[in-house]
């Protein structure tokens, strides 16, 4: 005999699932609340121990938006973050697992990321981006300023505005896409890794800006695994 779902039924405990994951995230109801600008009252209705009214499709855009999640996001099961927390010292969080989203970071936050992500919190990211790449737990997002590999020649290109997404465990091979730091400088760039005569150089893709020699001090703080692109 066949088997009726009732798909309405199932995307709306998913979505109640993964809203009372982000409360337990939050802090609890009282910060959930203030996140969502509602009263405590409000929540209870939605995401309480007897819920009275569904989380419908405007009200889940809110709530992505509001816990700095990409649209569509609450719609989809999240098992890792609904698996119950081990118990830890109130003092020790469990760190945050980014192989599903990545902290959207600066560049000068990218250049020192090593020693910034043990202690780094989900609200110090501009925003959090989704990717199904396979990632490290160290994996970080940056977004394109400015036109040095915008390649006039067509793809590969990363025009102003592309977000970035880049492993830091990943190996620094010739012809792979780098972000590096050096020469004593706050930020990192952006460039391609080449070798010339046994010397290693990063090359930007448009032609209107210089081969840059790297120089012993460089540091690779991570190696391009994906490119986002709005349209």
């Amino acid at each position: 005999m066949a088997t009726v779902v009732d798909m309405a039924a199932t995307s709306s405990s998913i979505r109640l699932a993964n809203l009372r994951a982000l409360i337990k995230k939050a802090g609890g109801p009282a910060d959930a609340a203030r996140k969502l600008d509602m009263d405590d009252s409000q929540l209870s209705q939605i995401a309480g121990k007897n819920p009275i009214r569904n989380i419908g499709t405007s009200l889940a855009r809110r709530i992505e938006k509001s816990f700095n999640r990409p649209e569509g996001w609450l719609d989809v099961p999240h098992s890792q973050m609904l698996l119950p927390q081990p118990r830890v010292d109130e003092n020790v969080a469990p760190a945050r697992d980014l192989r599903n989203e990545v902290p959207l970071i600066s560049w000068v936050q990218a250049g020192n990321w090593k020693n910034l992500v043990d202690n780094f919190h989900a609200g110090d990211a501009e925003r959090w981006v989704a990717t199904y790449a396979n990632v490290g737990k160290h994996a970080f997002a940056l977004r394109i300023v400015g036109d040095s590999m915008t390649n006039p020649g067509g793809a590969p290109s990363f025009p102003e505005g592309t977000i970035i997404i880049l492993d830091p465990e990943r190996s620094a091979e010739t012809g792979r896409f780098v972000v590096v730091r050096q020469n004593s400088d706050t930020e990192c760039t952006f460039k391609q890794l080449v070798r010339d005569a046994g010397r290693h150089y990063l090359k930007p893709l448009n032609p209107r800006y210089p081969l840059l020699e790297m120089l012993p001090d460089a540091v690779v703080c991570g190696v391009l695994v994906q490119a986002v692109m709005d349209f």
